[in-house]
């Protein structure tokens, strides 16, 4: 689970999609704004159905994420929206695709 200091809440933030930047990779969209390193990560019930799936890949993607949070400071406020066309799901490629992402736009 992401510490709550890296957790984007977007409740709060309400006028963040109107001011991001926006990425399309394979299969995440990427909604990023310079900020103090806080994401968060949507799976839409469209994308997966069970509820047990959903929350059993989000808790993946973020484990993912807080790791890779520990290694490197990111200046960057960002959501990963999971999208349809990244269906069969398989875990070991979106964790790698979600490393590739941030690397990309950490430069």
């Amino acid at each position: 689970m992401l510490k709550k200091s890296n957790r984007l809440n977007l409740r709060k933030s309400g006028d963040f999609f109107l001011n991001a930047r926006k990425y399309q990779g394979r299969s995440f969209l990427f909604y990023y704004q310079l900020g103090s390193g806080k994401f968060a990560l949507v799976i839409p019930k469209k994308v997966v159905a069970k509820a047990v799936k959903r929350n059993r890949l989000k808790r993946v993607l973020k484990n993912k994420l807080e790791f890779l949070l520990n290694r490197q400071r990111y200046n960057l406020n960002g959501v990963f929206i999971l999208k349809k066309s990244s269906l069969p799901l398989d875990e070991d490629y979106l964790k790698k695709e979600l490393e590739e992402i941030l690397k990309k736009h950490v430069n």
